[in-house]
């Protein structure tokens, strides 16, 4: 599926995925800076792709980032302080 803009079609999955990696970078954001002990994204879909990139991200915070899933949903991202 794509979405019209002014003339321009354009895919929606790229915009899907910059939406989740943003909310990655908060929620890293968010338990880095102290303001939350952890924090838990659910609903990505397209969790998968960014899975690497937000490992990285989590490791140069100093927090952990866990991607659990239950049966076969969406993959949610748990992110808390490092022990």
């Amino acid at each position: 599926m794509a979405v019209q803009l002014g003339g321009e079609r354009r895919p929606r999955r790229p915009n899907l995925l910059s939406a989740d990696a943003a909310s990655i970078a908060a929620g890293i954001a968010l338990v880095e800076s102290g303001i939350a002990a952890s924090v838990v994204l659910v609903g990505f879909r397209f969790g998968e792709r960014l899975l690497p990139e937000a490992i990285a991200q989590a490791n140069a915070a100093g927090v952990t980032l866990r991607p659990r899933r239950e049966g076969r949903g969406p993959v949610a991202l748990d992110i808390r302080r490092e022990a």
